[in-house]
């Protein structure tokens, strides 16, 4: 065989098997895996975490507000967040949406209702 494709062919497949056998041994891995049921809990979690991102989408309409607050990311971080421990129980029907991406005219685009700006800038109306 190995006469009959030639030297450089020969190495590149000598190259390759390891490679070969890795990607045959992994596609018989995952198949035993879904057939013992072991894919199961991973599937049941990402199918848990959807359902609750649906209820969580469904909640932004009704009676749920969203208040949506822009901040200049290490403020937010190391200020702001620690101090909104318990924001959900005093508002339940505020869902507050935190912007660390801050441009200085948020406001005026309507990106975000609140905004903290640090520095100078010449903004109507704030």
């Amino acid at each position: 065989f190995a006469a009959q494709i030639g030297p450089m062919m020969l190495a590149g497949i000598t190259k390759l098997a390891p490679t070969g056998v890795m990607l045959m041994f992994a596609i018989l891995y995952f198949a035993l895996m879904i057939d013992s049921g072991l894919f199961d809990p991973a599937v049941r979690k990402i199918l848990t975490q959807i359902e609750m991102s649906t209820h969580f989408l469904r909640s932004y309409g009704g009676e749920t507000e969203v208040l949506r607050v822009s901040t200049p990311s290490t403020f937010g971080a190391r200020w702001l967040v620690p101090r909104l421990k318990g924001w959900r129980l005093r508002h339940p029907h505020i869902h507050l949406d935190l912007i660390n991406e801050q441009e200085s005219d948020d406001l005026i685009k309507g990106r975000c209702d609140v905004s903290f700006y640090f520095g100078q800038a010449a903004i109507p109306g704030a």
